[in-house]
């Protein structure tokens, strides 16, 4: 499958064909920490869907005042508008169960 060869290229150019730096940069490039805590990274294509999910909801808000400006706006300010949203959950202390695991997975590990 596709997903078995993009796999089997990564793994090459990681162990045979990048330099040590570059590889490293190659491996961390692929996930990002949205927590700032040591274990809790998420694959980038997670992230962008959890920004997916937040301007669809700003966009179902608009209703009627759906134009292409308004969209484009939406776009391009959805990622500070999700910092917003994550620090006001956090000063009000709002959990969502579905949003986080209440550990992070490098404790997990070590149970």
């Amino acid at each position: 499958t596709n997903y078995s060869k993009e796999a089997f290229i990564l793994l090459v150019h990681y162990h045979f064909l990048l330099s040590e730096r570059l590889a490293e940069q190659m491996k961390w490039s692929r996930f990002i920490n949205t927590h700032e805590q040591r274990g809790c990274n998420i694959p980038c294509d997670l992230h962008m869907e959890h920004l997916n999910r937040r301007l669809k909801g700003t966009l179902r808000i608009l209703q009627s005042n759906l134009h292409e400006g308004t969209v484009d706006r939406a776009g391009k300010c959805v990622g500070v508008v999700h910092s917003i949203a994550l620090q006001f959950g956090k000063k009000m202390e709002i959990h969502l169960d579905s949003d986080h695991h209440c550990t992070s997975a490098l404790i997990l590990t070590k149970i």
